[in-house]
């Protein structure tokens, strides 16, 4: 007899699915057991569930795949739900597997039993439950198609066992992922050219999905033909090639106030793979764009355009079609576009050397650097960094290689994605070395992963930023206080401190069988990061950081 559990794994087969992750549970050992039997599908075991899914995030991350993963009903599910947000939020491919009980037992409210569907929805893109036996192979391959079509995200399938033990008839074909490179209108480009040309001070903002189009190049050149600073928002992975002379940096983080400063004096807006705006605290004035006249938004993700303040065009397709079109439209660059743009080098220039001069004068800073300087030297030119170092980030990634291919950073606001990522990028990226940069109390999140890289005898290297406290914290404290225009406090809480007592990150490692050491002083960085690179196992840098 052909079960469920059968149909299912021949179904990952034929998709080409070669990894699942997750933690097993008894509702789920039917298929679990089948897939442990398959030659083609490797299960990765995590000690956690939200390790598993930050795994998968990390895989299809770096390799551009399906992440699969296992979790177990009810409390599984809510175990992942922190790293499917951000999973959600930046647009992973995702199927996740939910097993439960069955169900003959949905009106007994039974030990686990919840509305998986329901948990899910609010972070996933899609999330289903299959209910009939000859209904659970073209669920899963509508669940695979709307995880890998544009804008991509997490999905989710509760399989409940009486269905997968049951016999099942459905014939195996492989998913199909409609094309979706379609060409915008031309007479909408025409008007959008017309737009941009008369401008006299356009900027871009840009996000992750110019890189999801792999319009890198696109962005950097309409930069260049329209003069034009670009911003990142929404930005965890390289949308322009590096060292481009247009990027001026994120927008605000936290707060609207300080995206809205920063777009001082612009009359255009480009938005193009992202929205307006993903800030914690945005500014929800009717006037916060007062000072700009036109908006132009490009975007896979229908939801996005135009989603929270007016604007003048959208259009809806692959961002690197739109730019492709546009620049077409724009022709050559004129003489006034052409000093605009030497303007706009020259201000990105001179914010280059503020920041060198605020370095400088920075003990912590002129530390991070000489680190991020060592790596840089010693590492081979294939390295791959996974930075979720946050307030030790910029200093870092001032030295340290941020190109295509080779840098992903944390998004979506919560902790521990660092070391989970770097597993799963590592297995993506085969023998390339992959350094993760984290933070002490992201660290703390999710160092279960640690375990599953020695499981795989995956070599990764983790160095945590060990300020002894959650820092944005801190900074997102002072910025709160100065918005109540109140003076800061002399102390954050101290709740914001990790240090009573102290955690010892190099034992923690050891005890997931791993190795490595602390380092207090400039003198050790060549030394330590020599052997992190030599290692064999999972190896760990406690970087103490100066406050």
């Amino acid at each position: 007899m052909r079960r469920g559990c059968d149909a299912l794994v021949e179904q990952l087969q034929s998709d080409g699915v070669k990894y699942i992750f997750g933690n097993p549970g008894t509702v789920e050992q039917g298929w679990i057991d089948t897939i442990d039997r398959c030659p083609d599908i490797e299960y990765i075991l995590t000690l956690q569930e939200a390790s598993a899914v930050g795994i998968a995030d990390g895989y299809a991350r770096k390799s551009g795949h399906l992440g699969v993963v296992q979790l177990h009903s009810g409390v599984g599910l809510g175990n992942g739900v922190g790293m499917l947000y951000q999973a959600l939020r930046g647009h992973t491919p995702m199927l996740i597997l939910v097993g439960d009980a069955g169900l003959q037992y949905d009106n007994l409210q039974a030990q686990m039993a919840v509305d998986l569907v329901a948990m899910a929805a609010p972070v996933t893109k899609w999330a289903t439950r299959v209910t009939h036996p000859d209904s659970v192979l073209r669920t899963v391959r509508r669940a695979i198609k709307t995880a890998l079509a544009h804008p991509r995200g997490p999905v989710l399938v509760n399989l409940p066992a009486d269905v997968m033990d049951a016999t099942n008839r459905e014939v195996v074909v492989p998913s199909v992922v409609p094309d979706q490179n379609s060409m915008p209108d031309a007479d909408v480009i025409h008007y959008a050219s017309a737009l941009l040309k008369h401008s006299c001070s356009p900027a871009i903002i840009a996000g992750d999905g110019v890189s999801a189009a792999s319009a890198q190049v696109e962005l950097s050149e309409i930069a260049d033909v329209l003069g034009a600073p670009v911003w990142g928002c929404n930005w965890s992975t390289p949308n322009l090639p590096a060292n481009d002379s247009h990027f001026r940096g994120d927008l605000g983080h936290m707060f609207g106030s300080t995206s809205q400063k920063l777009l001082e004096g612009i009359d255009t807006l480009l938005v193009v793979g992202t929205y307006l705006f993903p800030e914690v605290y945005p500014n929800t004035s009717p006037e916060c764009l007062s000072n700009v006249n036109k908006i132009i938004h490009i975007d896979w993700d229908l939801d996005q355009i135009g989603k929270n303040h007016p604007i003048d065009i959208g259009i809806q397709c692959s961002p690197k079609a739109g730019l492709r079109a546009l620049l077409h439209e724009l022709g050559e660059p004129t003489g006034r576009w052409r000093r605009r743009n030497d303007e706009v080098i020259a201000v990105n220039s001179d914010l280059r050397e503020q920041r060198k001069v605020e370095y400088s004068s920075s003990e912590r800073s002129r530390y991070l650097i000489q680190f991020g300087q060592t790596v840089a030297q010693i590492a081979p030119p294939d390295t791959v960094y996974f930075d979720e170092a946050l307030t030790s980030s910029a200093p870092l990634f001032e030295v340290l290689p941020t190109s295509p291919g080779r840098w992903l950073q944390t998004r979506g606001g919560s902790l521990g994605v660092g070391v989970p990522s770097g597993v799963g990028m590592k297995l993506a990226a085969g023998s390339s070395p992959v350094v993760v940069i984290t933070g002490d109390g992201g660290f703390m999140y999710t160092l279960q992963a640690l375990w599953t890289a020695s499981h795989l005898g995956i070599s990764l290297i983790v160095v945590v930023c060990n300020n002894g406290a959650y820092e944005l914290l801190k900074d997102n404290f002072e910025q709160y206080w100065m918005t109540q225009a109140l003076d800061i406090p002399l102390n954050s809480p101290s709740s914001f401190r990790l240090t009573e007592p102290s955690v010892d990150y190099v034992t923690a490692c050891k005890s997931m069988g791993g190795d490595g050491e602390v380092v207090t002083d400039p003198s050790q960085f060549r030394s330590s990061i020599v052997r992190a690179f030599e290692a064999k196992v999972p190896y760990l840098i406690d970087l103490v950081v100066p406050n």
